[in-house]
């Protein structure tokens, strides 16, 4: 009786010792989780940035363009 209860008592302790450990791992994982996706939010705003850029060089590309075309036009 005394052996079975010993065993079941190591069994015990090492589930215990099993679930620690995965309570560990998991607040690691929700860590770098959580990590990422400030690293992500961080990438969408150079992204938006970028293409605001772009969006801008576009633009002044098209009115230089025009400005050109007209210059070549002129009188």
């Amino acid at each position: 009786m005394e052996n079975v209860k010993t065993t079941l008592q190591e069994e015990v302790n090492e589930l215990q010792y099993r679930q620690e450990q995965l309570e560990l791992l998991n607040a690691n994982l929700m860590r770098q989780v959580d990590r990422l996706k400030g690293e992500k939010e961080e990438r969408e705003k150079e992204v938006v940035s970028y293409y605001n850029a772009l969006e801008k060089a576009r633009v002044e590309k098209q009115d230089l363009q025009v400005q050109l075309d007209q210059a070549s036009l002129g009188p």
